[in-house]
């Protein structure tokens, strides 16, 4: 167990626990990506409404159709990925369950892992509150552009506990499409 994971084991820190689940497959990274895209989404609504002049809610409104397209995209990458792990695990003659295998490498970090989802959550959800009582349109521009920058850091850490594969690489693909 790595030091770290030992640490965290005991922490007497109170964290919400399953508010989002640690991804095992590739898909389920990618549907934690379409979720994670969709709900910043929502906070850009949030502040282009907020936007006091046309040139400012034309930015964010520009934002909005680039994480339409991102969530398509995932949406896609997504749908490849789950049709190629059900691929393998009929190929398998249907006893290879990838998620078990993937729980099993990450025993040490999945805690690590969880606490950074629960994170994630709360700092959306405070961004989201942050997004309601912003005005000023300097503001909202720099609450966008945070809000971009923590996506892509959280990407990059989770990416970091996994083993080499394909759970890796789908948090590296995120984190370099923004």
């Amino acid at each position: 167990m790595t030091e770290a994971a030992i640490k965290m084991q005991n922490t007497n820190t109170t964290i919400v626990k399953g508010t989002i689940s640690y991804p095992l497959s590739a898909s389920e990274a990618f549907k934690l990506g379409i979720g994670v895209r969709t709900a910043i989404m929502n906070v850009y609504a949030s502040l282009a409404e907020k936007c006091s002049t046309n040139n400012d809610r034309a930015v964010i409104n520009n934002v909005v159709t680039q994480d339409q397209e991102k969530i398509a995209t995932l949406e896609k990458e997504f749908d490849f990925a789950l049709n190629c792990e059900v691929g393998r695990f009929y190929a398998a003659g249907g006893t290879l369950l990838e998620t078990d295998e993937m729980a099993r490498k990450i025993s040490n970090t999945s805690q690590l892992i969880q606490r950074n989802l629960d994170n994630c959550s709360a700092h959306i959800s405070s961004l989201t509150k942050e997004a309601h009582t912003t005005s000023d349109s300097q503001e909202i521009m720099t609450l966008a552009s945070r809000i971009n920058e923590y996506v892509k850091d959280m990407y990059l850490r989770l990416a970091q506990f996994y083993p080499q594969g394909e759970i890796r690489r789908v948090f590296q693909y995120m984190a370099d499409i923004g």
